[in-house]
């Protein structure tokens, strides 16, 4: 027999090593602890820089913005200028004047292409920093995922160092009201008769155990409890030599009611109930329900028991039987499951449902009224079905062309979502367009859905019909937005632009009756009646060209059929 002096001198060497042991996993905590403070450091510092300097840029493009701002007012107050001298002077100082504006609208259209051009600078530095950034944060995030590679596998080596030290492992099989325990004893943990096994309650003090069983020093066995009748979260521990201090316990284990779930989403019924709804079958497997036993909603990816997006409490049943319940369907596309919570495990889940996708069921639709006569469009209806989003009075509908980024719009709308549909203004310009709806719910420039593609064509036409000594002309231009820089001009057939035999700028006012070069014309900007310009005095093709000052000065964009000039 062993000696007290022997059995208290190993009794210190197996405390000595149990100390050692825990040591070496606080030291190991630390060091995980330290390097989490520090990556999370580091990814707060590069997106605080990152977020500097997309301010500093932004600043920069407001204030070449406003810059712009001031130079098309101040184009404006020359256009105004240049229409008083047309009124105020004879013929010969008109064209002087008009000459002189024309210098001026050049220097300004340079200016407008240095200012759009260092626009243009500034975006692409933008865009630089962006994809800067981008990259920076895909370092940082590549950096992260090895600190967390790390990471894992320091926690591997810890978790292998604690089950190689370990004195005492315990398993767990609950099955038919059995609780069975099986124990096994580590190599350098020494027996003793008196060793033992309790079983508790999830939270209660080493003292206060429901039973126990003596190991009488075997180095493995097992044993069956019978399971308790309250339900609840158990847990068994292994003590040494007769004491309450504790070598090992087990996993944590649900007595109490046994329920399986089935969730499958449920469309709406009809046009007037559009929800959509989610059924979830519960049947009862084993044990006994009360009305505090509940289940929640949840997204799947969750991690938090404490975030449910609905709950309900459920009845009692018996073993076999199920009860279906209903819940609304969440507006955010995504998969979701339901967790089932006994009410003596709190926010600890014991069961979980299959995975129920709800898709994106947003849909805006949008359809061109036409004009009769003409074909061209005159207004879009735009009708939205929104499901994944709360409606707001600020949300809003805008034109864009195909691929513009939600900053870019052509135009917009508030949307009113007491009326069926809402009418908004057509794009002029020809193209591919389609109508995106934003919510004031989300971020500024984050579209919640998009309208299938519509296509404005090309309605614009010039007309040109000859009578003795003289040509009427008509037009009627929609795809360009209206200037006073707009000009006609009578060409021969083949010439450059820069060699007109006439020409006229198109004024806003429809009663102004002007003379240039020969030419006689009420300028209208819309087609109402043909006006009249004196016919070219040598004979041969002519044709009418219609120059637009958003087009560019000599580049004309629509032209009439050739006529001919005996």
């Amino acid at each position: 027999m062993a000696t007290p002096q022997k059995k208290k001198l190993e009794d210190e060497m197996l405390a000595e090593q149990i100390r050692r042991n825990e040591e070496r996993q606080r030291q190991m905590q630390r060091e995980i602890e330290e390097e989490r403070r520090k990556l999370a450091e580091i990814e707060r510092r590069a997106k605080e820089e990152a977020e500097k300097r997309l301010r500093e840029k932004d600043l920069e493009i407001e204030r070449l913005k406003k810059q712009r701002e001031e130079e098309q007012r101040e184009r404006e107050l020359l256009e105004r200028q240049r229409r008083e001298l047309e009124e105020a002077r004879d013929e010969a100082l008109r064209k002087l004047k008009l000459e002189q504006l024309e210098a001026q609208r050049k220097a300004q259209e340079q200016r407008d292409k240095e200012l759009e051009a260092e626009v243009e600078r500034r975006l692409e530095e933008r865009r630089k920093a962006e994809e800067l950034q981008k990259a920076q944060s895909e370092a940082i995030t590549k950096l992260m995922e090895a600190k967390r590679e790390e990471l894992k596998m320091k926690e591997f080596i810890m978790s292998r160092i604690a089950q190689e030290n370990a004195l005492v492992t315990l398993s767990v099989r609950y099955s038919n009201k059995i609780i069975a325990v099986t124990w096994g004893l580590g190599k350098d943990y020494k027996a003793a008769p008196n060793d033992w096994i309790g079983f508790y309650k999830v939270g209660q003090r080493n003292e206060k155990y429901r039973e126990y069983i003596k190991t009488n020093g075997e180095r493995k066995g097992s044993h069956n409890f019978t399971a308790p009748k309250t339900p609840g979260l158990y847990i068994f521990k292994y003590f040494s030599a007769g004491t309450y201090n504790e070598v090992a316990c087990s996993d944590v284990i649900h007595i109490g009611p046994q329920l399986s779930l089935n969730a499958s989403l449920v469309p709406a019924q009809s046009a007037q109930n559009k929800k959509w709804t989610i059924e979830l079958q519960c049947t009862l497997n084993a044990g006994e329900l009360t009305t505090s036993d509940w289940v929640g909603l949840y997204a799947a990816s969750e991690k938090s028991n404490r975030r449910y997006i609905a709950m309900k409490y459920l009845a009692p049943m018996k073993v076999g039987e199920s009860m279906v319940l209903t819940f609304d369907a969440p507006r955010t596309p995504g998969d979701y499951v339901f967790r089932f919570f006994p009410s003596r495990c709190r926010y600890t889940h014991v069961a979980t449902s299959n995975r129920v996708r709800v898709e994106n069921r947003d849909a805006l639709h949008v359809e061109t009224v036409r004009d009769d006569k003409t074909g061209r469009i005159v207004k879009l209806r735009v009708r939205a079905v929104i499901h994944s989003v709360d409606p707001n009075v600020s949300d809003y509908v805008a034109v864009y062309r195909i691929d513009a980024p939600n900053n870019s719009y052509v135009s917009y709308a508030y949307y009113d979502h007491s009326r069926p549909f809402i009418e908004i203004p057509p794009p002029t310009a020809i193209g591919s367009y389609e109508v995106r709806f934003h919510s004031a719910l989300q971020s500024k420039y984050a579209d919640v859905c998009r309208s299938s593609t519509f296509h404005v064509e090309n309605t614009d036409w010039v007309k040109a019909e000859v009578t003795p000594g003289l040509v009427a002309v008509s037009w009627d231009i929609h795809s360009q937005p209206k200037s006073t820089w707009d000009w006609v001009g009578i060409f021969r057939v083949g010439a450059s632009n820069h060699q007109y035999v006439s020409y006229k700028y198109v004024l806003p006012d429809s009663s102004a009756l002007v003379r240039s070069n020969s030419i006689r014309v009420v300028a209208m900007l819309a087609h109402t009646h043909p006006q009249t310009f004196d016919a070219p005095k040598e004979p041969g093709d002519y044709e009418v060209r219609y120059f637009s000052y958003h087009v560019g000065t000599y580049a004309d964009f629509r032209k009439s059929a050739p006529f001919k000039i005996a």
